[in-house]
C-alpha cells in the first residue's frame, strides 16, 4: 500500500492531547513535576453519556504539550514560543513498559524529540503514518 504522507488531512486523524505546567495558578513552593497521564479509557457514547466497551486508547496520535516557562511573572500560555511539543503514534504508548497509567517528561523525551508548535502540523502527519504503517504490520501476517 503505497501512502502519500502529505495527502492526509488532520481532520480525519484522532488525537489526545495531554498538557503539563511547571507553573499552576495556586501558590506553590516548587515547580510542578511533569507528569502526563496516558490511561485507557472506556468510549464515552455522547448520545446516552455512557462510557462503553473495554478500556483502550482511541487516539491515533498523542500530543503532549508542555508550558514550559519557569517565571511566573511573565508566563503567558497564549505565547506559544512559551510552549513544547511531544508528538507519539499511539503504538509507541502501548508499547511503554515501565507504565501504562503515565509519563513523566523525562521518559516522553528518551521517546521522541521536543518540537515547536510550528512543526506540530508535520509531525502530526508523520506520526499518524507511523502509527497506520504499525498497524498493518500487526494485521498482516505472511
Amino acid at each position: 500500500m503505497k501512502i502519500n504522507r502529505r495527502s492526509w488531512p488532520i481532520a480525519y486523524i484522532k488525537i489526545e492531547v495531554k498538557s503539563a505546567s511547571y507553573i499552576q495558578s495556586w501558590s506553590q513552593k516548587n515547580y510542578s513535576a511533569i507528569t502526563f497521564s496516558i490511561k485507557t479509557s472506556k468510549y464515552w457514547n455522547t448520545e446516552n453519556g455512557m462510557s462503553i466497551g473495554t478500556a483502550k486508547r482511541h487516539a491515533d496520535v498523542y500530543v503532549f504539550c508542555l508550558l514550559k516557562n519557569k517565571d511566573q511573572e511573565n508566563i503567558d500560555p497564549m505565547k506559544l514560543e512559551q510552549w513544547s511539543f511531544f508528538v507519539l503514534p499511539t503504538y509507541k504508548i502501548d508499547g511503554y513498559t515501565r507504565s501504562q497509567s503515565s509519563i513523566t517528561l523525562n521518559s516522553l523525551s528518551k521517546l521522541v524529540n521536543e518540537i515547536q508548535y510550528s512543526e506540530l502540523r508535520e509531525e502530526i502527519n508523520r506520526a499518524y503514518l507511523e502509527q497506520i504503517k504499525s498497524l498493518s504490520k500487526n494485521t498482516i501476517k505472511p
